[in-house]
């Protein structure tokens, strides 16, 4: 119950400082040229899943996680270092440390598990708890100034770490690239192919596609566009998966809930 009433204030507070102007503005900004830094998958979702007037990442955007596990699978299986079999379950190929510690830590978690587990299956067990990926992740994003952060005072007690993108140029080029290869409906590289699984997964499209005109089609221009990705189909049922097990947990929860109400 705590540590729920504490996200409750977190999230409000967060909601009051994007009133107040948000986290980056054009004068706040600067526009650093990173034309030649090549981002990961994982480090272009956290660009885009930064909400610049409140510095947070966007409230919907819940599986973050999900998606940022997925995009190693999907660098692991690019490089041949695991496969899938006919029933998408993992196959180790190789394990044999890789130098990249995000890479690192997926391949010994995977390594050490006695379960062979599908990628599905994968991607919503070590997802659930993605904090790691999620700092080495951003890591990168700090260590090149495509964006900053500082520790914000929240209602006077607590504190809270924000994010100013600031480079937005390269932030926009990657959305208007996404926005073109759906809006489109052309064929697209499987690289980019798994980004849109990401972004579609992560709820990311409303930020993308802000006008209802365009988003009329955008869901199934994605569908049919990411339709014969393995991974991004295994990352969209991760994402299935989690939710129907919070709403079997949520209706135990009324169930007994109700049945002590009866008792008493």
């Amino acid at each position: 119950m705590k540590k729920r009433f504490i996200t409750i204030l977190l999230l409000v507070s967060g909601w009051a400082a994007g009133l107040k102007g948000g986290a980056c503005n054009t004068t706040a900004c600067q526009y650093s040229d990173h034309a030649g830094v090549q981002l990961r998958l994982g480090e272009q979702l956290l660009l885009l899943a930064i909400n610049d007037r409140t510095g947070d990442y966007y409230s919907r955007a819940e599986y973050i996680g999900f998606g940022l596990v997925s995009s190693l699978f999907f660098e692991l299986e690019q490089k041949g270092i695991i496969r899938l079999d006919e029933k998408n379950k993992i196959v180790m190929n190789d394990q044999s440390p890789t130098g990249d510690e995000a890479l690192d830590v997926l391949i010994n978690r995977i390594g050490k598990s006695s379960k062979i587990r599908t990628l599905a299956d994968w991607i919503k067990t070590i997802g659930a708890d993605s904090r790691k990926f999620k700092k080495l992740f951003m890591a990168k994003l700090l260590e090149t100034k495509m964006v900053s952060s500082e520790v914000k005072k929240v209602l006077a007690i607590f504190r809270k770490r924000v994010y100013t993108v600031r480079d937005q140029e390269y932030k926009r080029r990657i959305g208007e690239q996404v926005r073109a290869i759906v809006l489109e409906n052309t064929a697209c590289e499987s690289d980019e192919a798994m980004l849109m699984s990401m972004i579609n997964a992560c709820n990311l499209t409303k930020s993308l596609f802000r006008e209802k005109a365009e988003r009329k089609n955008v869901r199934r221009n994605m569908k049919l566009l990411i339709n014969d990705h393995v991974i991004g189909k295994a990352l969209s049922r991760a994402v299935y998966m989690d939710k129907k097990s919070r709403q079997n947990d949520f209706c135990l929860d009324i169930y007994i809930l109700l049945s002590l109400i009866f008792l008493l």
